[in-house]
């Protein structure tokens, strides 16, 4: 049986930077074992299975090349801005089904957004160990933070630590210690550390930002809407940021210099964010066959 899979750049500056996605969008006679295969060969950090979920939904399975996994924004974002390039889906509203329950994804042609949650956030205060400690971590003195500011816990969904530092230049220097950032997520029940700038006006972009999530096996990440949208949720209610719509370049120096874009919107009712929507653009780049 011969199974069509779309290499779909997601989150692309430009044209270049993002991330690479497998998609298969007829994956309703692939068994497990397919799906493992599908993503092993492909060996991209992600494959996506589109099939027939319950009462009309449309569900999504995730694999890496390894294993597979519970739910990816990532890979949500990148099917279902190629659906509707494909014909196979109308652009709007659409409700998906994963193994962490339903999710709501704004569909557009080759761009789409997906729902997260406000997040909940917890200043650490400057003088305290955790404090400390992150600056340990990563490598830096008090200094080196943005003037008047400090670290924060912010969970919409998942949890990331929050770090603000004053300048691009620190941001693209730092080299952060992968032994004490792990016991430092492990501690505070976070993802990893999401390190950022505000920029400045006329960069065309609100902040940059690099992730770093050792205890979750990866070093750097390239992209990570989540922590974007909980980003953007705090640049909100802790800089005083009166914006709807929030552009977070992300940042990636594991392999060369890499850009990506994440494109935030948040939605409001009597001044308060009720709903955040996370996304960018991604286009089919390749399209590969394969005989299962």
């Amino acid at each position: 049986m011969l199974t069509e899979v779309h290499v779909v750049q997601t989150f692309a500056d430009g044209a270049s930077g993002g991330n690479s996605i497998g998609v298969v969008c007829l994956a309703d006679a692939l068994r497990f074992e397919h799906k493992r295969r599908i993503a092993e060969v492909l060996g991209l950090p992600e494959t996506a299975f589109i099939s027939q979920g319950n009462q009309g939904l449309r569900r999504l399975e995730c694999f890496s090349p390894t294993e597979s996994i519970a739910h990816s924004g990532r890979a949500a974002i990148a099917a279902f801005a190629l659906l509707p390039e494909l014909g196979r889906i109308d652009r709007g509203w659409h409700r998906l089904e994963t193994e962490l329950g339903q999710h709501d994804v704004l569909s557009g042609l080759r761009q789409a957004w997906l729902t997260q949650p406000p997040a909940k956030y917890a200043t650490v205060l400057a003088e305290s160990q955790t404090a400390r400690q992150v600056l340990a971590a990563l490598g830096i003195e008090p200094e080196d933070l943005c003037e008047g500011r400090q670290a924060w816990r912010a969970d919409a969904g998942s949890a990331f630590l929050l770090v603000p530092l004053r300048d691009r230049s620190r941001l693209g220097s730092l080299c952060p210690d992968n032994d004490q950032l792990c016991a430092l997520s492990r501690r505070l029940d976070v993802i990893g550390l999401y390190v950022f700038v505000v920029a400045e006006p006329g960069e065309g972009v609100t902040a940059s930002a690099r992730l770093f999530a050792p205890l979750y096996g990866i070093p750097e990440q390239a992209v990570v809407e989540q922590a974007a949208g909980a980003l953007a949720c705090t640049l909100h209610g802790q800089f005083g940021m009166d914006l709807d719509e929030l552009a977070i370049e992300q940042r990636s120096l594991v392999a060369g210099e890499q850009h990506s874009r994440i494109a935030v919107r948040l939605e409001r009712q009597d001044g308060r964010i009720n709903r955040v929507l996370a996304g960018g653009r991604a286009r089919s780049v390749r399209r590969l066959q394969f005989e299962v």
